[in-house]
């Protein structure tokens, strides 16, 4: 990743008149534009001196804290509050559930289709109480362009046997997560629309291993995972429903609301 050392000297190039260009607008401002530029500097420079065959999830991280002070400076440059937050309002629904797919048709009409959403009418929200099949309706208070992660489920303690060298079976436990986790990163767009990278992960308790002759485990349990990941852009205070997976098993209604939040005032003020 030597490739990137031109490109660093590049962004500190770039970084002078446009330090030099905010002093105009007070030095606080400054600041801010200073210290984004530092925190990408950084993570460039770390990126460049990962081995070759770095994990992609290094890669990964690195690449995100760069967008991430990329997307605050911009709001400093355009002189936005640097401190924006977004609520989102989240329905997780089961459809399997007894009576869930009904209740959606005969209160929202078709489900949505896969990876594609749909806003829901201003009375949804009225719609969606006591329906049948809520997994969970949790909301999230994250800052612009953070990353919040939610779990869903539990941690379950199953019993199974192992099989021991003499032959016999001993009775054992394993802990076993079942439910999904949910993983979303939305971008506040100057018009007030958020762009929502959203991640979900299922994974579900199915089953056991049955006993076969000379087997080294029995009734280990058997899971059934899902994993599914989509962008949309978010209309902010309209509900979107959204089906991640193909088998229709699960709705997520999801509604943006950004909180303009006022930056901490200079000391002395």
């Amino acid at each position: 990743m030597k490739f990137l050392t031109p490109l660093i000297a590049a962004l500190m190039i770039a970084a002078a008149p446009l330090l030099l260009a905010q002093e105009e607008g007070g030095r606080r401002r400054t600041q801010g534009v200073t210290h984004a530029f530092e925190r990408i500097e950084k993570s460039l420079r770390e990126l460049s001196a990962l081995p070759e065959h770095d994990t992609d999830e290094n890669v990964r991280a690195l690449i995100e804290n760069i967008r991430r002070n990329a997307r605050e400076l911009k709001r400093v440059l355009e002189g936005r509050p640097v401190a924006l937050q977004v609520l989102y309002e989240i329905r997780l629904i089961d459809l399997e559930a007894e009576g869930a797919t009904e209740t959606w048709r005969s209160r929202f009409g078709a489900l949505p289709e896969l990876g594609r959403p749909h806003g829901l009418p201003q009375d949804s929200e009225s719609k969606l109480t006591d329906f049948p099949g809520m997994l969970a309706a949790p909301n999230i208070l994250t800052l612009d362009g953070q990353k919040a992660e939610l779990s869903v489920g539990e941690e379950r303690s199953v019993s199974f046997l192992k099989r021991l060298q003499n032959g016999t079976y001993a009775a054992e436990t394993t802990e076993v997560n079942d439910g999904l986790a949910l993983a979303l990163t939305g971008d506040l767009n100057a018009e007030g629309t958020v762009d929502l990278d959203l991640r979900i992960d299922v994974k579900r308790i199915v089953g056991k291993t049955e006993y076969v002759p000379d087997a080294p485990t029995v009734g280990m349990p058997l899971l059934s995972t899902s994993s599914g990941s989509t962008r949309l852009r978010l209309v902010p205070g309209v509900r979107h429903a959204l089906v991640p997976f193909a088998d229709g098993s699960l709705v997520v209604v999801i509604m943006a609301k950004p909180l303009k939040v006022d930056p901490v005032p200079p000391r002395g003020r």
